[in-house]
């Protein structure tokens, strides 16, 4: 009688876990936590994207993106990422571009090290590109901030 019971719970506990697929076949999926709907892995994404993000140039014009760990150690990717666009939105745009001049300014490391001007922008990006570490300037589309260093 036990193992019945306890076998009721797991196909119980199985069905609820579960239950949130029924929402792949809605017209209008809706997400409802804890037992949570969401397409993170499941939706179809393009190529590219748009982001606001902060770019380095060195005197060659040569672009290399300031990675988030620069200006804020205890930052993840996507929560500075959000953070830049908030800055943006709220017009402090310049007072982010001097943060990261002046950071860069002493900094040692190349390629940073070789950077003569910031600029805080909103670019469409191929995801696959950014990933692996290989940037246009070419598809840049709004410059909010540009600053010099050194």
């Amino acid at each position: 009688m036990k193992k019945i019971i306890i076998a009721i719970i797991c196909v119980l506990s199985l069905i609820v876990v579960a239950s949130p697929v029924v929402e792949n076949w809605k017209e209008k999926p809706k997400d409802d936590f804890p037992l949570s709907y969401y397409p993170m892995f499941t939706k179809i994404r393009g190529d590219s994207t748009v982001v606001s993000h902060l770019y380095g140039i060195d005197e060659n014009d040569n672009y290399y993106p300031i990675p988030h760990t620069i200006l804020s150690e205890r930052s993840g990717f996507n929560s500075f990422r959000k953070t830049v666009s908030k800055i943006i939105k709220n017009g402090q745009a310049q007072k982010l571009c001097n943060l990261a001049s002046a950071k860069l300014n002493n900094f040692e490391v190349a390629p940073y090290n070789k950077i003569s001007v910031v600029e805080v922008v909103t670019s469409k990006i191929n995801i696959e590109d950014f990933m692996n570490k290989k940037f246009e300037a070419k598809k840049l589309f709004i410059v909010h901030a540009r600053c010099r260093v050194r």
